[in-house]
């Protein structure tokens, strides 16, 4: 059940997703080369955390960036998570997560539970989800997902042996989301 994960903090330049997903490409070569399984960059990674600038972003063509993320994972043996607005075709864009997998293969998931105010700017996904990354099952959880036990629960429910989070913390939200992993007791 070993399992070693990068996790990589930097500050994404702001709408410049060909930058961003150049230090991803960097960041993943790195993790890889460190003997890691996995890489997880803070929430919404390769756009930058813009709100305003969300809608715009996730009609981005995702095809080209999935195919350089799946790319190198692929390449490196690496599960990557990412995260960039996605599209909704009926309301705001979700803040999603791009899930490339060793084989290549690219998903989404969408963050469930919103930060108060973010539901001006985006809207809630509906589905957890749990990943294999060798033989370990990983619940993935966005942000203020993992502030919400009903998530923590579903990621159990769901096989989850270990939970992992991509999340952009604030100075002033530190204090907030530490305490909530110390009282977590699901995982």
């Amino acid at each position: 059940m070993a399992l070693t994960i990068a996790l990589v903090q930097f500050e994404p330049t702001a709408g410049n997703i060909e930058l961003n997903l150049e230090k991803h490409l960097n960041a993943i070569q790195l993790a890889a080369e460190q003997g890691c399984d996995m890489v997880v960059f803070p929430e919404l990674s390769l756009t930058g955390y813009e709100p305003e600038m969300a809608d715009k972003l996730s009609h981005t063509d995702i095809e080209p960036i999935k195919r350089q993320l799946g790319n190198a994972a692929s390449e490196s043996g690496l599960l990557v998570i990412s995260g960039m607005p996605l599209v909704n075709k009926t309301d705001k864009p979700f803040i999603g997560a791009l899930i490339a997998k060793p084989s290549g293969e690219v998903t989404t998931y969408k963050k469930q539970y919103l930060h108060p105010g973010e539901e001006r700017h985006f809207s809630v996904g509906k589905e957890g989800l749990v990943l294999d990354c060798g033989d370990n099952k990983i619940g993935l959880a966005v942000c203020a997902d993992f502030c919400h036990a009903e998530h923590q629960q579903q990621a159990v429910a769901l096989g989850a042996e270990f939970y992992v989070m991509s999340a952009l913390i604030s100075h002033q939200g530190y204090g907030q989301m530490q305490r909530s992993l110390q009282h977590s007791k699901h995982l």
